[in-house]
């Protein structure tokens, strides 16, 4: 009997997972702990990436392409329903426009490559992102 080894993660992709488990952070932060195609509160919210990050590596970190939403309800429909999916789209194109696929390819043309340097610096970014959303407002006084 053959067994075979689970493949390791390279270390670029370490990086991108920290770089996703910060970034979803602060899109929580800014969003709010709701769905954005249900609108449903108190569900496991992760990054739905509108144009997958296979053919569109560049748009992994970019707002734009992003949207908060739950797994089985949304993300396993997206890619595994096709009538569902069809209302993904319809949500998707009123949150984000109806030529919100050109809009996004467009961006995707204009940003530069990923490289191992670029993902460390957006990594640093959205560490100290992190860090000023768990300080709080800074100055902020709760007597007046």
């Amino acid at each position: 009997m053959r067994y075979y080894s689970i493949k390791k993660q390279s270390n670029r992709k370490k990086l991108r997972d920290k770089i996703g488990a910060l970034h979803l952070k602060i899109l929580k932060f800014k969003r709010g702990h709701r769905s954005e195609f249900t609108g449903k509160e108190d569900v496991v919210l992760g990054r739905f990436h509108i144009l997958d990050v296979a053919r569109f590596p560049r748009l992994e970190f970019h707002e734009e392409n992003i949207l908060l939403s739950e797994w089985f309800g949304v993300h396993f429909d997206w890619h595994h329903n096709y009538y569902k999916a069809q209302e993904i789209e319809k949500r998707i194109m009123e949150l984000r426009g109806k030529d919100y696929k050109e809009k996004l390819m467009m961006l995707d043309r204009m940003q530069p490559r990923m490289t191992t340097l670029r993902l460390q610096m957006i990594y640093e970014a959205f560490k100290q992102a992190v860090k000023e959303i768990e300080a709080g407002p800074k100055g902020c006084s709760l007597e007046t």
